[in-house]
């Protein structure tokens, strides 16, 4: 099948990679000039089950009176899907773990690493509320997830960087849990669907989807010539190609930049119109305005993170892996010879650039586990905002009453952890191949969920 990707963050990139793989001819659209440039730049960088957790024991925030009109509809039906769920707890968790495997399947395929490292480490520092999370671990257990109890002296064991200062009651280790550059392995899945004839049209702004009895199309507006010509190299030797990988050494490199060059001069129309047998959205927060025209009142609502990258001064000071405060709801990332802080989160829209009151819970949760670490002078912020359901969980399937027309959104802060195990159930789905029934599917686009 001809089928059209609309959006090149980690999900749309990840899909295109798998439908590629399945034999389909594949085109992304993107409206920025590169893969992972928005929602998928700044993560926290961590794969793991527990990205929905089964301690959570904070309510959700009530938004700001201000915005009670517009939000408070969604906040209480995300109220009442939090009160209501270990179904859909598990179904996250089942997810999460195939996501981490496919993920697996694929990196001894490519040619580079992504900065990964092994692990997360759950840090507590109230033993009352460590004691909760060691009830509560058991269902994770229960859903096969390995979860190792650890005392503050195990913790310091295995991250020798944690500050003796600082309070540790216990930690809950995931060791089958990862952390990884999510921006870096999104240009490896890119490389990989180019090899295998994927287009991405970058600077191209998708305006509408109409469906007819040929198919969809996709009327779409070039806003800029395309930007994201090179192959993934950062942090990487070119030149290693693994057995069954894609070759990026300097022939492959060059061959990708003619196909690149060659494909943005075929697509400088201003606007234009092309039908496609299917398409899948994957356009996150920008997914809504998409489907309004549709008849689809899509209930998402952006969820605004951030995130602080820095430099390592002391790289046996900084952690080894990933570690979660998981009272300050703070995220520290080893990420090759740099250290990301990420944390908080708010119902909204981001702003155009992170405020330094929102970035300061980064600095001292950097300054209370790993002082010293890294050089502060020079820091990369990021602010984004994240699309989610009220039910937490993401929207994947094909959507009743619109043929041809599927959907892989609203993960979250899930979109790193969840992106190939999202993309491979959206290929087997149009393949005919795992198709579950809607009815029993919490991922489903159902009509219960709009």
């Amino acid at each position: 099948m001809k089928i059209a990707v609309i959006g090149a963050g980690i999900a749309g990139v990840a899909t295109a990679h798998e439908l590629a793989v399945a034999g389909h001819r594949v085109c992304v659209f993107e409206r920025r000039g590169g893969v992972a440039a928005e929602a998928s730049f700044g993560t926290n960088g961590v794969l793991s089950p527990a990205l929905r957790p089964p301690w959570a024991t904070r309510p959700l925030p009530r938004p700001p009176w201000r915005s009670m009109p517009t939000l408070g509809s969604w906040w209480l039906r995300a109220r009442r899907a939090a009160a209501a769920g270990s179904a859909h707890d598990e179904a996250f968790w089942a997810l999460a773990r195939r996501s981490i495997d496919r993920l697996a399947h694929w990196r001894s395929r490519w040619p580079a690493e992504y900065e990964r490292t092994d692990g997360v480490l759950y840090l507590w520092r109230e033993p009352a509320a460590f004691e909760l999370a060691l009830a509560a671990s058991d269902r994770l257990r229960a859903a096969g997830v390995r979860v190792n109890a650890l005392d503050a002296d195990a913790c310091r064991r295995l991250e020798p960087g944690l500050s003796a200062a600082a309070s540790i009651s216990g930690g809950l280790l995931l060791p089958q849990a990862e952390a990884g550059n999510c921006r870096l392995a999104a240009h490896l899945w890119r490389d990989a669907a180019e090899q295998l004839g994927a287009e991405f049209r970058f600077g191209t702004s998708v305006r509408a989807i109409e469906g007819g009895p040929g198919g969809a199309a996709v009327r779409f507006e070039q806003l800029a010539l395309t930007t994201g010509f090179a192959p993934a190299r950062e942090g990487n030797e070119a030149g290693r190609n693994r057995a069954g990988g894609v070759g990026t050494e300097r022939g492959g490199a060059q061959a990708l930049l003619r196909q690149r060059a060659l494909a943005a001069a075929r697509y400088l129309a201003p606007v234009g119109s092309e039908t496609f047998d299917a398409v899948v959205i994957c356009a996150g927060t920008e997914a809504a305005a998409l489907l309004a025209p549709l008849g689809l009142r899509l209930p998402l609502q952006p969820q605004a993170g951030q995130s602080l990258t820095l430099p390592l001064r002391s790289p046996e000071r900084g952690p080894r892996s990933a570690l979660v405060d998981v009272e300050r709801e703070v995220t520290l990332t080893r990420l090759g010879e740099r250290v990301r802080v990420s944390g908080g989160s708010e119902l909204g829209p981001a702003r155009k650039q992170p405020s330094e009151r929102s970035m300061q819970p980064l600095y001292r949760a950097l300054d209370t586990w790993v002082p010293g670490c890294a050089h502060l002078a020079r820091p990369q912020a990021w602010h984004a905002a994240r699309a989610c359901l009220p039910d937490g969980l993401p929207m994947i399937g094909a959507v009743p009453g619109h043929a041809g027309l599927w959907l892989n959104i609203a993960h979250g802060n899930a979109g790193w952890t969840l992106a190939a195990g999202a993309a491979l159930r959206i290929a087997e789905a149009l393949d005919g191949r795992g198709v579950v029934d809607p009815a029993s599917d919490p991922f489903a686009p159902t009509a219960a969920r709009f």
